[in-house]
């Protein structure tokens, strides 16, 4: 083999390694790639089984194999329209809807936007808001708007008719927080879970003879026990 033989099998050797390098993998060269580059007389070719230049080459792995493994893609997760991004899934907001969106290799979590909402709850008619349930006793919790209350039904506990001594100006108690009143002589205000108003002594009778004609009760004509009836 003359010297330009051996220069051109050099170069297309070398371009083979290259190529194999830039696929991730090397390259194994053939039996007579690893030829003796002596003169051209052959006279080196014993030389061969000595040196051990040529053969098959050891280790490695076949031409074009290996490399990095593939990369991630370029887009990133997002959130739905109007939702707002937050850190992680425990940093969901109370009372909030949360997912998580991915993307290639991201992930974003998300909550979802709630409606503005300002409004309060309230106990039915026939409850009373407590801080917490009596003993026996039927309680609601009642949300609205992210807010809550605890109700407890009121079953026979107000008793107007049984009451003679107090005059009722308000029939619960978030309705006398807006009333205001002023208690006549001789009563004085009072408030309970079945509303508020005024009262007069436990000890005024519930009525007095008032007609002409008897014996006149001296609270006829007196502004004591304003709640006592005085039938004439």
């Amino acid at each position: 083999m003359n010297a330009r033989s051996i220069l051109v099998r050099s170069i297309a050797v070398a371009a083979l390694v290259g190529m194999a390098a830039a696929c991730g993998g090397s390259y194994v060269p053939a039996d007579d790639d690893g030829a003796d580059f002596g003169d051209d007389s052959g006279s080196d070719a014993s030389n061969d089984a000595s040196d051990g230049s040529g053969g098959n080459g050891s280790g490695g792995t076949p031409a074009g194999t290996g490399g990095e493994p593939p990369g991630c893609c370029l887009a990133a997760a997002l959130c739905d329209s109007g939702d707002t991004e937050i850190a992680s899934k425990d940093d969901c907001p109370a009372g909030a809807i949360c997912y998580s969106n991915a993307v290639c290799c991201s992930v974003v979590w998300c909550a979802k936007r709630q409606p503005n909402c300002d409004a309060f709850p309230s106990c039915e008619s026939d409850e009373k808001d407590v801080s917490e349930c009596e003993a026996n006793a039927v309680c609601t919790t009642r949300e609205l708007c992210g807010n809550s209350i605890l109700c407890q039904k009121q079953e026979g506990t107000c008793d107007r008719d049984g009451e003679p001594d107090r005059d009722y100006v308000g029939d619960d108690p978030a309705s006398c927080l807006l009333i205001d009143y002023i208690c006549p002589e001789h009563t004085t205000p009072f408030s309970n879970d079945c509303g508020c108003g005024c009262e007069q002594p436990t000890d005024c009778p519930d009525f007095v003879n008032c007609e002409p004609g008897g014996m006149v009760d001296p609270l006829c004509d007196s502004s004591e026990c304003p709640y006592t009836e005085r039938p004439v």
